[in-house]
């Protein structure tokens, strides 16, 4: 296994599902995979914002800060210990911008950050844990965004069914599957979606 993902703390985890004979499951494993093993590099910006967002939030809260194309902040946003909550004006603000946030949890984008990347028409939405690793989603601004919905919906679909007959069988414990499960639904979504890219960095 690559050390990167030796690395990211993930290969424990991995090896419950290594053994796993489902065709469907095991496509949508080697996705993820795949994922981790190809790690990008941060920006350099990124790397300062999370050092501020964790310097002023001691990753007790989120916060979140905009950032317009040319890297400058549009507003920044203390939350709570898991969510940030916007106003209409603060959300209009958002189209074709970044949006950058601490995860607390040390999870990958949340359904929730990826549904308001795709309602607001953010150009990127960044997830990142007090231990450095990063998570990033990239929409082309020329796809259909209801299509890019349709198609979460249905990596959703695929990932809980797989992930329930798993579950019921034996196969791999529930704590595995909720420690992987949203990471699951971002790689197919990603993956099966022209125009969206996902990677994860550390």
């Amino acid at each position: 296994m690559n050390n990167r993902l030796k690395d990211s703390g993930r290969a424990k985890r991995y090896s419950k599902f290594e053994h796993i004979k489902d065709s469907k499951f095991q496509r949508i494993f080697d996705i993820v995979k795949s994922y981790e093993e190809n790690q990008s590099k941060v920006e350099k910006s990124y790397k300062k914002l999370s050092q501020q967002i964790l310097l002023d939030t001691q990753n007790y809260k989120e916060k979140a800060i905009v950032i317009d194309s040319d890297d400058k902040i549009v507003f920044a946003k203390i939350g709570e210990r898991s969510s940030v909550v916007f106003t209409d004006e603060e959300l209009k603000l958002m189209n074709g911008c970044t949006l950058i946030h601490n995860h607390p949890s040390g999870m990958t984008l949340s359904e929730a950050d990826i549904k308001l990347a795709l309602h607001y028409n953010l150009k990127e939405i960044v997830a990142f844990s007090a231990k450095g690793k990063f998570y990033k989603l990239t929409i082309n601004d020329k796809h259909d965004k209801k299509e890019l919905v349709l198609k979460y919906a249905d990596a959703k679909k695929e990932v809980q069914r797989i992930m329930l007959e798993l579950s019921r069988t034996h196969q791999v414990s529930r704590e595995h599957i909720k420690a992987e499960y949203q990471n699951f639904i971002t790689s197919l979504f990603a993956d099966s979606s022209k125009g969206v890219k996902y990677e994860i960095s550390n």
